[in-house]
């Protein structure tokens, strides 16, 4: 009995970067507005992912290992330089859980033992019109390794290309900085999501819509400002909605009360 014991607290303390359950919390909290994840957006076979890069977290992942997309990930916006180029990574605990905690490089050999459990580039060739779209862009983060960290394949869905060059490209180059330097934000909590649509390859889940969200905080966290963008994932379009209103519609998609921030960002910011 006490081995059996030892050995759930060696599973429940290993240096593990995510948890695979559907209760549970992230351990990287420091990513959401008042350290609370969003409520109602846990798939059936969930991976919360601490992205780690060089031993350090950049943001947070909730992952669908069952449709091999993540559902949004979530980080503190930073204004940085330009995109790094080339290197994709994978999640070897999502296979093993004791395996290292950092990303890992994909390789030919590293891919054929990991690609049950996640995407791999495989998946992506010969999806015409679609890109791999990252949910936690490198644009928004400052440093080198943060930008690397964001081409992990755990981050990223199948985007309609014209749509992640285009509006939605717009939106992570040009809007989401005017949005901080006009507010004057002291922190921009962000969560960038989607809705799920049809698989391809029987492998990878096309989303139906993008999603994104910002609550502007001052210095003592308390939020000065909101604001959304959806965009549906064959078109070259991006709306402003309300957290109300998308609320409303990831309910709809998920079918549960979905709450994205922590006493909504302040209820009357649109």
């Amino acid at each position: 009995m006490l081995l059996l014991v030892l050995m759930i607290l060696r599973f429940l303390t290993t240096q593990g970067n995510f948890e695979v359950m559907k209760r549970g919390e992230f351990t990287c909290r420091e990513f959401f507005h008042k350290q609370t994840e969003p409520k109602g957006l846990v798939p059936d076979k969930a991976a919360r992912i601490c992205q780690t890069y060089k031993n350090k977290v950049h943001f947070a992942t909730m992952y669908d290992r069952e449709n091999r997309i993540p559902i949004y990930s979530a980080y503190k916006y930073e204004s940085g330089g330009p995109r790094p180029y080339g290197t994709w990574y994978l999640e070897p605990q999502l296979a093993d859980q004791t395996k290292d905690k950092n990303m890992m490089e994909e390789t030919k050999e590293l891919t054929e033992k990991l690609k049950e459990s996640q995407a791999v580039s495989e998946d992506y060739k010969s999806i015409y019109f679609y890109d791999r779209g990252h949910l936690s862009p490198s644009v928004h983060h400052k440093d080198e390794d943060s930008k690397e960290a964001t081409f992990t394949l755990t981050n990223v869905v199948p985007q309609f290309a014209a749509l992640n060059n285009g509006k939605w490209g717009i939106y992570e180059s040009e809007k989401m900085k005017t949005f901080v330097n006009e507010n004057k934000c002291a922190k921009t909590y962000v969560i960038v999501g989607v809705t799920r649509g049809d698989k391809i390859k029987n492998r990878i889940n096309k989303p139906s819509h993008l999603w994104t969200v910002a609550c502007c905080v001052d210095q003592n966290e308390r939020p000065m400002k909101f604001f959304g963008y959806i965009a549906e994932n064959d078109k070259n379009e991006v709306e402003s909605i309300s957290l109300e209103d998308l609320q409303k519609k990831l309910k709809e998609a998920f079918n549960e009360d979905v709450h994205l921030f922590a006493d909504k960002c302040g209820a009357t910011f649109k």
